[in-house]
């Protein structure tokens, strides 16, 4: 296929699929194949015919397109791959080469994975008791595959609940109370200080104001009590805090990891 032919989109079952499922389908761009100048013109147009026919069987629209996918071959950092893959309107790209191993002779296909987060995957597979059809078959399962577990394991991690954060304003309650108890204890105590003289004579104090002890007894034992509350109060609203400032230490912790393997590069993502 010359670089000015049409772009050719295979779709699979396309007459089995209804409008809304194919608007939905994953898009795929596939380059022309690269390797061996021999056997490019042998086998490379049939074996990039059998990823697309493996993409079809798998419900992604593939499409041919010399010019762009020249275009994604000669891509050197991920921003020119992710413009490619936009300008095709496709989702991801395959790159698919043939080439003939020098240690054994076997003809062997290499299909390259790219998509637009950079991820770049490889996969090879040699013709020896296999066909081309087959060959391609195991490349493009391979390659979905590994994309999917890669997905799963950085799919970001559940939040932890989060709880409403708590403001100064609970320091009211144990501070009123540490305030009420020292107040009634304080209260008693004037009181049975103050047993003034109700009768004198000339030797002195004859008679004192005698203080009822029950009700002196009450105002101390409240006032312990309410004391007792608010230290407890304080305790327990201080441990709260700190759990809370725990989370929210541990969840701003969390990172994001990404590796993209191409053939010649490792590409390695941090997230934070």
């Amino acid at each position: 296929m010359r670089a000015g032919a049409a772009s050719l989109w295979c779709v699979v079952a396309i007459a089995a699929l209804p409008a809304s499922a194919r608007a939905q389908a994953e898009r795929a761009l596939l380059a022309q194949p690269q390797g061996s100048e021999e056997l490019r013109a042998t086998v490379g147009q049939q074996a990039v015919a059998a990823v697309a026919a493996a993409l079809e069987e798998r419900g992604v629209v593939a499409k041919i397109d010399p010019r762009l996918g020249d275009t994604l071959v000669a891509c050197e950092d991920p921003t020119c791959t992710e413009a490619t893959l936009g300008r095709a309107k496709a989702d991801m790209g395959f790159v698919l080469a043939v080439w003939k191993r020098r240690d054994t002779g076997e003809t062997e296909l290499t299909l390259t994975f790219l998509d637009k987060n950079a991820r770049s995957l490889n996969a090879r597979e040699s013709l020896s008791g296999l066909s081309i059809a087959q060959a391609a078959e195991k490349l493009v399962g391979t390659l979905l595959e590994r994309r999917e577990q890669e997905n799963t394991a950085l799919a970001p991690l559940p939040e932890a609940p989060s709880k409403k954060k708590r403001g100064n304003g609970w320091l009211a309650g144990p501070i009123v109370l540490l305030a009420a108890g020292a107040g009634l204890i304080a209260g008693g105590a004037v009181a049975v200080a103050n047993q003034s003289c109700v009768q004198r004579d000339v030797s002195g104090c004859i008679e004192k104001r005698q203080v009822n002890e029950l009700p002196v007894a009450a105002m101390w034992l409240v006032g312990v009590t309410a004391i007792s509350g608010g230290i407890a109060w304080w305790v327990v609203g201080k441990r709260e805090r700190s759990k809370d400032k725990g989370i929210e230490r541990e969840q701003s912790q969390h990172k994001g990891v990404s590796v993209g393997i191409g053939p010649t590069r490792l590409d390695v993502r941090l997230d934070f």
